[in-house]
């Protein structure tokens, strides 16, 4: 829903209380705000995240230093300790970055934090092996399930070395084979199996067969445009791989 401010709104601000029953229940929080164009977060009374604002207190006809374009979205990670067992209040004002612009965009949201907070992502792939990589936000075990269909994955790579930064390489693989996996800390899943998550290994080398491939430059605008791109992309490829 959009709701109509007119031509003369030069900041706006949000309040929102919500209860947090126990905050040690993940170590990190995500959150996720959209905007247009600077913007300020404040968690029970205290900056937790900024864009495009610059100085401090800044009033209600106080321009931002930047633009982010229309519906851009930015993340920021909270630590457990900043939240309350209980009561608490987020608090954003979102201003203009020009007298003459006519929009203003805004959306908040608050996440537990996964484990993997990069990833995973996959390297390195030949006809019989391929490397897996992640990042977690705590030291933990690597370890990937993997197999040919998403109920039994049940060969396994592990290394009992916690780190944050996750890499193993699978071996032994078919060539030009599906195979499903997901990652796991101990006996704790970190990534569940699911349906799309899989490689294909690469065919013998000197196969012929034809490739389909999207490439990008340097995408990282995170606004609606780019969101367009994906989206676009999407649907133009659809279920061909």
């Amino acid at each position: 829903m959009n709701t109509v401010n007119g031509n003369t709104l030069l900041a706006a601000y949000f309040r929102k209380e919500f209860t947090v029953t126990n905050p040690n229940a993940s170590p990190t929080y995500v959150l996720k705000l959209l905007f247009d164009d600077p913007a300020i977060v404040y968690l029970n009374g205290n900056e937790i995240g900024r864009v495009n604002m610059s100085g401090s207190n800044p009033g209600y006809s106080t321009l931002g230093n930047g633009s982010s374009g229309d519906n851009a979205m930015i993340t920021f990670d909270l630590d457990a300790s900043v939240l309350n067992a209980g009561t608490n209040t987020f608090a954003v004002e979102v201003h203009q970055d020009d007298v003459n612009s006519t929009d203003l965009s805004f959306d908040l949201s608050l996440t537990l934090g996964p484990p993997i907070i990069r990833g995973p992502y996959l390297q390195k792939l030949t006809p019989n092996s391929v490397v897996v990589k992640w990042r977690t936000n705590r030291n933990m075990e690597s370890k990937v399930m993997y197999g040919l269909t998403v109920g039994a994955t049940t060969d396994s790579i592990v290394s009992s070395q916690l780190n944050t930064e996750h890499e193993l390489e699978i071996t032994g693989l078919l060539p030009n084979q599906k195979y499903y996996y997901f990652i796991k800390d101990g006996d704790d899943i970190s990534l569940p199996a699911s349906a799309d998550q899989y490689f294909i290994t690469s065919p013998p080398h000197g196969t012929v067969q034809p490739v389909t491939a999207w490439i990008l430059g340097d995408p990282g605008t995170a606004n609606a445009d780019a969101r367009s791109v994906r989206d676009a992309y999407y649907n133009y490829i659809g279920s061909n791989h």
